[in-house]
């Protein structure tokens, strides 16, 4: 895992508390802020009421811990491989939450100590199976019985939509001439993630995705090099029809809402 922490910390050096440094870098600014905003929706709504400390596992520089402490009264603490990440978020928080170097399977605080745990496209750098179940467990150690654990990873099927099967990454790397500045990172299909976390000590109590956003994903990201304001009004009308139809299949990503057995 060292290897992974110092590709993280270089990415964080570079690219900073931006939102290119924790989400898709070959994304405009305008498609990966909606994308933030369903990302935000999406924990906001699973959070519960009554919920008092909560754990952001893989919690980059704070982009979500920030916008939760402005509307709830909540304590946050945050874990992340890479120590600058860990700095610019305990800055960013302002001593609203604070963040510690930590490795996801082995997470630095007692059993059943938060009421919500979430994790946002940071299981995907777990490669393994071994290691992927240890995160899972290990995040489901730290929830309260009666806590919540909430997912948000990369479905294999809609990310091969998005990227048109590898064409998009090699004409952005090769054609363009633009490497990213590389993490790694798997898409999960959807059956295996689920027999993962079952297997892991966890009950899924439910899973969304968005097709409408993933089919006009692409042609959003075109609009958006030229146009950002009409990228972001097709991204925000799929998002409505998501919120009808939330199919998980060919989804970019899938929510998916855990307790404990």
């Amino acid at each position: 895992m060292s290897s992974l922490s110092k590709q993280w910390n270089h990415r964080a050096k570079l690219l900073g508390d931006s939102f290119s440094s924790v989400m898709e870098q070959s994304f405009p600014l305008a498609v990966t802020r909606v994308i933030h905003k369903v990302h935000l929706a999406e924990i906001l709504d699973a959070i519960p009421s009554r919920a008092k400390r909560v754990l952001d596992v893989g919690c980059g520089w704070g982009r979500i811990a920030k916008e939760i402490v402005k509307r709830r009264q909540i304590e946050i603490e945050g874990i992340d491989l890479s120590r600058h990440f860990v700095n610019l978020y305990n800055n960013q928080m302002k001593g609203k939450g604070r963040a510690t170097v930590a490795d996801m399977r082995k997470i630095p605080f007692a059993t059943n100590s938060f009421d919500f745990v979430y994790c946002i496209v940071s299981l995907m750098y777990l490669s393994t199976l071994g290691d992927q179940k240890k995160g899972i467990s290990e995040m489901l150690r730290v929830i309260k019985p009666d806590g919540r654990l909430l997912f948000i990873e990369p479905n294999f099927w809609g990310v091969q939509i998005v990227r048109l099967g590898g064409l998009i990454t090699f004409v952005y790397r090769s054609l363009m001439g633009r490497p990213k500045v590389e993490t790694g990172g798997i898409a999960f299909r959807i059956g295996v993630l689920r027999r993962i976390i079952e297997k892991s000590g966890g009950r899924i109590i439910r899973t969304k995705g968005y097709p409408f956003l993933t089919l006009v994903l692409l042609p959003a990201v075109a609009i958006g090099k030229i146009s950002p304001s009409t990228a972001r009004i097709i991204l925000e009308c799929a998002s409505f029809f998501d919120r009808l139809f939330p199919m998980a299949f060919l989804s970019y990503f899938v929510t998916w809402e855990i307790i404990k057995k």
